[in-house]
C-alpha cells in the first residue's frame, strides 16, 4: 500500500549537484561495478528512481532492463517512464515471468528494510542470475540513532517544512518506520544461497542531518559553507574506517557474485 501511494506523489529533487552526488554516492559507484552487464534485473524497481540515476550518464540503447516490484501502481508508472524496457508486478518474491540464469547482473536498492523472508529473495535472484553474475545490494540498517530520532520528530514539523522533503519517501506527510536490517545476517544468508562476497561498505554516518537542513536552507550556494560541508564529508569518511562507527552507519552496500 505504501509504495502504491508513494507512486502517486510527484517527487522533485531539490538537492544541489554536490549533495545529490554525495547522497547517492554508493549507488553511483555500485552502478559502475555492474555497468559492463547488458541484461540487468532490478528487484524492487518502484517508480524508477534508481533507473533515473543509472541512466543519468548512460545510454538506454546499450542495456536490456527488466524491473519487478510488488506495487502494481508503481509498475504502471515506471512503464510510462521507460517504455523500452519490461516491468512486471510480482507476488511472494517469485519472478515467473523470466527464465532462470538469464541475467548478467541484478541490483536491489532499499528493499530489505521494507521486507522480510530475505533468504527467499536471495534464492530467487540467484536462480535468475547467470553463473558469475553480479548482485549489488544497497540498503538501510536503521542503526543510526540521530536519523531514527529525526524520522520520529518529522511528523511534528509544520506542513510547510514537511513539504520540502518531496524527494524523500514521504507519503501524506509521514516517513514510515523501517525494519532493522542486520548486515552480518544478510551476508550469511547470501553465502548460504550461493553468493561469494566481493566487497562490503558503509555510508552516511551523520551527514544526512545536513542534507535535511539543506532542503530548508540551501547553504551550499555559499562557498564557505560548501567548503565546510566537504570537510565534514571527509571527516565522516575517516570515521567510517572504524568498526564502531561502521556499526552506527545508516547505509551499507554489498557486492557479491553468483558462485
Amino acid at each position: 500500500m505504501f509504495f502504491n501511494l508513494n507512486s502517486q506523489s510527484e517527487k522533485k529533487d531539490n538537492l544541489c549537484p554536490f549533495l545529490y552526488n554525495y547522497v547517492n554516492k554508493e549507488q553511483i559507484d555500485g552502478f559502475k561495478w555492474i555497468s559492463g552487464a547488458k541484461r540487468i534485473l532490478e528487484y524492487g524497481t518502484g517508480t524508477g528512481l534508481s533507473l533515473d540515476l543509472f541512466f543519468k550518464n548512460r545510454s538506454q540503447v546499450k542495456y536490456n532492463i527488466i524491473g519487478v516490484d510488488i506495487a502494481g501502481m508503481a509498475i504502471e508508472k515506471v512503464k510510462i517512464k521507460y517504455p523500452k524496457f519490461q516491468f512486471y508486478q510480482i507476488q511472494n518474491n517469485k519472478i515467473p515471468q523470466v527464465p532462470d540464469e538469464s541475467f548478467d547482473a541484478v541490483f536491489m536498492f532499499h528493499v530489505l528494510h521494507h521486507s522480510y523472508n530475505h533468504t527467499q529473495i536471495f534464492k530467487e535472484i540467484n536462480a535468475k542470475l547467470k553463473k558469475g553474475g553480479r548482485f549489488l545490494i544497497n540498503d538501510l540498517s536503521s542503526n543510526n540513532i540521530m536519523i531514527r530520532i529525526g524520522r520520529r520528530l518529522f511528523i511534528y514539523f509544520p506542513r510547510f517544512i514537511r513539504n520540502k522533503f518531496s524527494y524523500d519517501l514521504v507519503v501524506n506527510g509521514c516517513i514510515p518506520d523501517k525494519y532493522k536490517v542486520d548486515m552480518n545476517l544478510v551476508i550469511s544468508q547470501l553465502k548460504k544461497t550461493g553468493f561469494s562476497i566481493e566487497e562490503v561498505g558503509y555510508g552516511h554516518l551523520f551527514f544526512f542531518i545536513f542534507v535535511w537542513f539543506e532542503a530548508l536552507v540551501p547553504l551550499t550556494r555559499n562557498k564557505i559553507i560548501g567548503y565546510i560541508y566537504k570537510k565534514l564529508i571527509d571527516f565522516e569518511k575517516y570515521l567510517l574506517r572504524y568498526k564502531f562507527f561502521q556499526r552506527k552507519a545508516e547505509l551499507f552496500y554489498i557486492k557479491c557474485i553468483k558462485s
